[in-house]
């Protein structure tokens, strides 16, 4: 796959996720705390949108869901370690956000 492929099939994956998270977005809109629905939408970018450094070619990136399946199948201790603590980095990155969102939103409620 030429770089401008390897782009560009990023590129529809990022616009599948906009499609999908809008969805999500909708489903869990009914939760009555909204930091408990921040927390799932940003769960959720996590999962679909946390990337990897690939085992074939080390300048690429996949999807750290992908890789970690596939660490599955062919039964790679290693690989599904390393994709786990890249999780692992995306949710604290993740949970650091959503409390300066909180933080944010309380400090403008006040404000008021």
């Amino acid at each position: 796959m030429l770089l401008t492929e390897y782009n560009i099939a990023w590129a529809v994956y990022l616009l599948g996720f906009l499609v999908v998270y809008r969805f999500w977005a909708v489903i869990v809109w009914w939760l009555p705390l909204r930091i408990l629905r921040q927390f799932l939408k940003g769960l959720f970018a996590v999962v679909l949108l946390t990337p990897v450094a690939s085992e074939r070619a080390a300048e690429w990136l996949v999807p750290a869901w992908l890789n970690f399946f596939y660490a599955v199948v062919l039964e790679q201790p290693d690989v599904m370690g390393r994709t786990l603590f890249v999780y692992a980095l995306a949710a604290i990155v993740m949970l650091l956000v959503l409390a300066l969102d909180s933080g944010w939103a309380r400090y403008r409620r006040r404000k008021s």
